[in-house]
């Protein structure tokens, strides 16, 4: 299942997501979230103990990177940014995956 979030630039989507992770690491010792982010650079919005489970898009698309990780659900920030190929790829191959799906995202223009 995909759960799409969409809201205005600068409304707190980023604070939601590490809302959720802070969440559900509390709740569900399995930690069974892993975030997904447009670039690498965004990493540094996320408190320093969740950035051994936040990936680049890159990074989940070419693979490797969550080999071995339990995890059951995607959180994705910025989930509308990357180019139209980047985001057909990007959610067909989380469609793939089977697990469920929470999108926080802005459209263009808004």
């Amino acid at each position: 299942m995909i759960r799409l979030n969409v809201d205005k630039r600068g409304s707190g989507k980023t604070t939601r997501v590490i809302a959720e992770l802070a969440r559900d690491t509390e709740y569900e010792k399995d930690n069974r979230a892993v975030i997904l982010v447009p670039h690498e650079q965004m990493k540094v919005l996320y408190p320093k103990p969740f950035h051994y489970r936040i990936f680049t898009f890159s990074e989940f698309i070419h693979g490797g990177k969550l080999d071995g990780l339990k995890f059951s659900r995607f959180i994705i920030d910025e989930g509308f940014m990357p180019r139209e190929d980047e985001l057909a790829r990007l959610y067909y191959e989380l469609g793939r995956t089977g697990k469920d799906v929470e999108v926080y995202g802005s459209l263009k223009g808004e």
